[in-house]
This record gives structure tokens, sequence and C-alpha cells, in this order.
């Protein structure tokens, strides 16, 4: 059998599944480091920002966020893009385990008090249950599962209920994002948050429509608090759909 391996090694040598370089890694040092990381930003919804100055963006002044607190590793263009691309579409499921990494480094910054405990629980944005079979897994699933793990706080997947098929919000335009996920989502009848701190993870935020809809049914399910990281942020002249 390591004689297979070896051959296979030669024939077909591991690369990483972004630039395609040969390497022990599915996702390299070369393309982690050209990732775009969000270093200032709105210290509300996490909005990239210019200055350092913890100033509250537009958004968040005229109209608060449902959910608590929202933070993003990584602008959503160049290779976060493509992995999220490989990992959601390609069925590269492989990739949780960088991409999941890349969360845990951001969250050892304690941007939400994780290490002090102030986190109850973790969960994700649930898929629908055709689009979920379609792809075979729930990408955000696999990212907040290993989270969980990693920092040994527990993992809830069927918190949140998706109570219809919605269009990609990628296929919409801004001003219909957010009437297409109305409602969309429910807390489970079996679960109790009451009093707790969730902490939600998904993939891309852009206007905030998705997670806001998650938001809502968790603090109608009493949830303490709810804090929001995914893996990008993507850049809209106005912000805030995924």
């Amino acid at each position: 059998m390591k004689f297979l391996d070896a051959i296979l090694g030669i024939l077909f040598p591991p690369r990483c599944l972004i630039c395609r370089t040969p390497g022990e890694k599915i996702f390299c040092e070369n393309c982690i480091q050209k990732i775009k990381y969000i270093h200032q930003y709105c210290p509300i919804c996490g909005k990239p920002q210019e200055s350092l100055q913890e100033k509250i963006c537009g958004d968040c002044f005229s109209s608060k966020p449902i959910f608590d607190l929202a933070r993003s590793v990584a602008i959503y263009e160049g290779v976060i893009k493509q992995a999220i691309h490989k990992f959601k579409f390609r069925g590269k499921s492989m990739l949780s385990i960088p991409l999941s990494g890349l969360l845990i480094k951001y969250l050892d910054e304690d941007p939400f008090g994780i290490d002090s405990g102030k986190v109850a629980l973790i969960t994700m944005v649930p898929l629908y249950r055709d689009r979920e079979r379609e792809r075979g897994f729930n990408q955000s699933q696999l990212l907040a599962a290993l989270v969980a793990k990693h920092y040994n706080i527990p993992f809830k997947e069927n918190i949140l209920v998706r109570t219809r098929k919605t269009r990609p919000q990628f296929d919409l335009k801004k001003s219909e994002r957010f009437t297409n996920v109305v409602g969309a989502f429910r807390m489970s009848r079996e679960e109790n948050i009451s009093g707790k701190t969730i902490l939600l993870i998904d993939d891309i935020l852009t206007t905030g429509a998705t997670v806001s809809e998650c938001a809502k049914a968790l603090k109608e399910g009493e949830a303490k608090r709810v804090f929001v990281l995914t893996l990008s942020r993507a850049i809209e002249e106005q912000p805030f759909l995924c």
C-alpha cells in the first residue's frame, strides 16, 4: 500500500486547490498570504473602514442591526473568493479545514470574548434541504462544527430551520435581497437558547439580509446576544445583504 501511495504521489503530486502549485497543503501559504484581511471596520457590523478610529458606519448609525456584532475575516475577492467558490460549488469539502483555520485564527484575537466564556454555543446559517441535498453538504455547517470543536463549545446545527427555498442572493438586486429572505428562518421547537449568547457562522456577508433574518429568529427564541462571523465580506455600494 505504501508503495502504491508513493507511485500515485509521483504520478499525481498533491497540489494547492487554489493555485495548483505542487505541495503538501491543499491551501498553500502563498495563497493565504494573498488574502486581503480586514483590519479596520465598523465596530458594530464589521463593514470595512478606511480609518482605524472606532467610528460607527452610516448603516448602523441610521438603523442598528438585529444582530449584536458582526465580523468578517477578509474581503470577498481574489484567493478567498476562489476558495469559497470551490468549497461551495465544486465539492471541495476538504477546504473546510484550512478555511475554518482562518476563522479560528481570527477568533484567537478574541473579538467576541470567546475565550472568556461569553459564547454559549455555535450554530450556522442553514440551507434549504433541497439545496443541501444537491450540494452534498452545508459549507457553513462544516466550518462551524470545526470551530466549535476547536474551542470545545457546544455546536447546535438544528437551532435554526430554513422554512422555504429562497433564490440565491447573488442573483438578486440589492433591493430584492431583504424581501427574498423575510420569514425564511425560524427557531427549532426543540431547542432552548433563552439567555444564551450565540455565535452564528456563515461564509459570506454582503448586506446582512440573511444573517439579520437568522438573528431575528434567534432573538425571538430569547437569545441574549447574537454574534456573526463570516469568512468574507462582499463590498457593494450599499453595504449590508448576503
